[in-house]
């Protein structure tokens, strides 16, 4: 199997793909499709509210932290049965 390399870290080549014009013609071939893990929304949520809550001064400088907490609580409740 062959490795892609990205930033300085290497993912595997799981496939092939082509990039093609509104017509249907391949303008480019060969590109690579990556194995990159990815995590779901809402962990990457439920990760943003642990990280506000345990270090709130990381945010407080650019946002409102409470509000977001709030908002990021109410986005998770709505979408807890999704995951």
């Amino acid at each position: 199997m062959h490795n892609y390399e990205i930033a300085g870290k290497e993912y595997p080549i799981i496939g092939y793909t082509a990039l093609k014009n509104d017509n249907g013609e391949v303008i480019q071939d060969a590109i690579p499709v990556l194995d990159i893990p990815q995590v779901s929304d809402y962990q990457w949520q439920l990760d943003c509210l642990n990280d506000r809550l345990e270090h709130p001064e990381k945010y407080a400088a650019f946002e409102n932290v409470e509000e977001r907490i709030a908002y990021l609580r109410k986005w998770l409740k709505e979408h807890e049965y999704r995951r």
